[in-house]
């Protein structure tokens, strides 16, 4: 179903292929999620699905809204990834 899969122990990309990426990082510091985010495709041409699992549900309401406000904020680009976010705080 994935097609080029790759699997990374080290780096906040945890795994990767041509339709999904995974990425593990703090879901409180933006800044670094947005940099990882953009260092692994191109942010400005994605469509991009989150899925934060449940851990949004366990961020203090700043925090989680901040996220929320900011995956909001990103463009709309025309290529479709899902791109799932590991909370590893």
């Amino acid at each position: 179903m994935l097609t080029n899969l790759e699997s990374h122990e080290d780096g906040d990309v945890l795994l990767r292929s041509d339709q999904y990426l995974q990425l593990g990082c703090d879901l409180r510091d933006l800044p670094h999620l947005e940099s990882s985010l953009a260092k692994a495709i191109d942010i400005h041409n994605c469509l991009v699905l989150f899925t934060a699992e449940v851990s949004i549900t366990y961020m203090d309401l700043q925090s989680a809204d901040a996220l929320i406000r900011w995956t909001g904020s990103l463009p709309e680009g025309t290529d479709q990834l899902r791109c799932t976010i590991w909370n590893i705080s």
